[in-house]
């Protein structure tokens, strides 16, 4: 098995864990108080699992970024489309707004689109400066193999 499919394996079942548990901690904060209890009753497994696969989406989307002959935007603008779909359909199956009114799916999409860049740019930044870690812990390793090599 490769390296990038057990790394999809291990991302998709970390963000189904970690899905449900934001869908748990969204029930449990009482996100969802407009729905009578014996309709909320019903909704928690459902909200649980459609959570799990959105983290799913989200987590695993995450190997893209790994692909080596991938650029960071194609890779991004992948991964986007996956999430995106993933929430849209999550929206619709938890039935968070009417997809006939275009004012609720504009606003949604656009809020997705911020919160969406908002999370790319700090993954961003941390890869950044691990590079920038990397690359100097390699400049400092460079004049001991040069005395080295004398």
């Amino acid at each position: 098995m490769s390296r990038l499919l057990k790394r999809t394996i291990i991302m998709c079942t970390v963000g189904f864990i970690m899905g449900m548990a934001v869908g748990v901690i969204l029930l449990l904060t009482g996100c969802f108080d407009y729905f009578p209890e014996e309709i909320l009753a019903d909704k928690i497994p459902k909200c649980m699992i459609v959570s799990g696969f959105m983290g799913v989406a989200g987590m695993g989307g995450t190997v893209l970024y790994e692909i080596e002959n991938w650029s960071i935007m194609r890779a991004t603008v992948t991964h986007f489309v996956i999430v995106i779909v993933a929430f849209l359909t999550m929206a619709y199956v938890e039935e968070w707004y009417r997809f006939g009114d275009m004012k609720d799916a504009v606003l949604t999409f656009i809020l997705y689109v911020i919160v969406f860049f908002f999370i790319w740019l700090i993954m961003y930044l941390i890869a950044k400066k691990n590079v920038k870690e990397m690359n100097e812990a390699l400049k400092a390793l460079r004049p001991k193999d040069e005395e080295k090599q004398e």
